[in-house]
Order: C-alpha cells, then sequence, then structure tokens
C-alpha cells in the first residue's frame, strides 16, 4: 500500500492510527477518533515523529504556503501546536523527517519552491537550521534520506531547478559539511511512504514486515538505520550540493 496514508500510534498500549490529512481514523470502526483544523486549503501526506522533547510523536502535514504539526490531546481533538509560512502554491508537498545528529528528536527536511530547508520545532514555528537556494514548482513531492555513497552517513537528495515554477532542474546532493558527521542511514529508499523495515537491501520486499520500532525507536524516522552511538554527534550541513 502506498499513498496518503500514515500509522500513527501515539500511546504504544493501544491500537495504531491513521492519519488521512488532519484527521486520525482508528480501525478496526474506520471511525474518526480525532481531528484538527488548518487555516489553509490542500493537504500533503501526513508524517509522524517526535520533533521536540515532549514524548509522544506530532503528525506534520503540509497546506498552502504553510506547515502544520499537531499532537493529540488525549481525548478527540488533535491540537496545532506548530506552523509556519512556506512557499508552496500547490499545499501537497512532504516532509521528511531524520535524526541527523542522533540526540532522538527529528529533524524536519522540506523542499519549498525556493529553498531546501532543514529545520526544527522551537516555540510555536520550525525555524531554518539551514536553507540552500533549490527552487521548483510543487505538487507531492518530498526530499529524501540516503546514504547515496556507502560511507555511512545520511545524505539528503532532491532536486531543483532555476526558477519557482520549474518542471525541470538537477538532481542534488547534500552531504555533512566542515568535516562533520551524520547518522546512518539505509542506501534505498523504495517507495513514497518508506519506512525503515518494509523493503530489504536488495529490493525485494518481506514476505512478513518486522516491527518497525524495536530498535528504531525512539526516533521511528522513515529508512533509519540504528545509531553508532548512543551519544549525540555534531553535525553541519554542507552549502555545496554535490
Amino acid at each position: 500500500m502506498d499513498g496518503y496514508l500514515y500509522a500513527y500510534d501515539p500511546d504504544p498500549s493501544k491500537t495504531t492510527e491513521n492519519p488521512v490529512a488532519d484527521m486520525a481514523v482508528k480501525p478496526p470502526s474506520q471511525r474518526i477518533w480525532a481531528q484538527g483544523t488548518t487555516s489553509a486549503s490542500g493537504n500533503g501526506i501526513p508524517f509522524t515523529g517526535n520533533i521536540d522533547s515532549e514524548p509522544n510523536p506530532e503528525i506534520l502535514t503540509v497546506s498552502n504556503n504553510q506547515l502544520n504539526g499537531f499532537r493529540w490531546d488525549g481525548n478527540q481533538s488533535l491540537t496545532k501546536v506548530y506552523s509556519r509560512s512556506v512557499v508552496d502554491d500547490s499545499g501537497a508537498t512532504g516532509i521528511t523527517l531524520f535524526d541527523f545528529n542522533q540526540d532522538n528528536i527529528t529533524e524536519l527536511v522540506y523542499r519549498d519552491q525556493s529553498n531546501l530547508r532543514i529545520m526544527k520545532a522551537a516555540g510555536t514555528s520550525f525555524p531554518d537550521i539551514k536553507a540552500f537556494g533549490a527552487m521548483s514548482g510543487t505538487s507531492v513531492e518530498h526530499p529524501i534520506v540516503v546514504d547515496v555513497d556507502n560511507d555511512g552517513h545520511a545524505e539528503i537528495v532532491t532536486a531543483g531547478g532555476t526558477s519557482s515554477i520549474a518542471t525541470t532542474g538537477r538532481l542534488r546532493i547534500f552531504n555533512s559539511g566542515n568535516g562533520t558527521t551524520r547518522a546512518p542511514a539505509r542506501k534505498i529508499w523504495n517507495r513514497y511512504a518508506c519506512n525503515a523495515v518494509n523493503v530489504n537491501d536488495d529490493l525485494t520486499i518481506p514476505r512478513y514486515q518486522l516491527n518497525p520500532r524495536p530498535p528504531y525507536s525512539p526516533a521511528r524516522t522513515a529508512c533509519r538505520i540504528p545509531p553508532t552511538t548512543s551519544s549525540p554527534i555534531t553535525t553541519s550541513f554542507s552549502s555545496k550540493p554535490r
């Protein structure tokens, strides 16, 4: 299964929920379990991950020129706790989550019509840690994080053109800068809603998928592999794409 459906587990003792746009649908009844609203039109694919020091994961969505971060309030509401303006007329792009420095808090990787952005949750917004020019028209795409050169460290892969409405451009790969390192990552990204255990290294699909929670907790980000150290590492971002 692929597309605009993503599993969300705010409490490991309960059944996993499925966010669809700004609603969380609970199986097996498929009733609306909780919902939130945005102030803009459009809905990209929802992403889930722990983006702050609060212990439970958040749900992130993109709407027209806006990023949104929701948190379950324990009842029937998804409370919007984060938002920021971006340049995305489609309102349908996606966000990639990855813990680059292994501090158990995931960073956000996002490319709008003007920039590739690495962001963090702070206050009620998502300020840039670093931004690089990467202009493009937008639709349903998002950056990916993979180990493209087998060096044991994650790279960011995205596309960019020469204008904010470009439909063609160059594939751009960003690595760590200033002699720093990043967390390890899978070498493959096989589909839109990729996760760490839904594909084997030889691109075959496992008949029975492993539980992505252990040993990938607490970050549980897409296509991440177990960290090489239990301590945070120092990382930065290269200003020149490879």
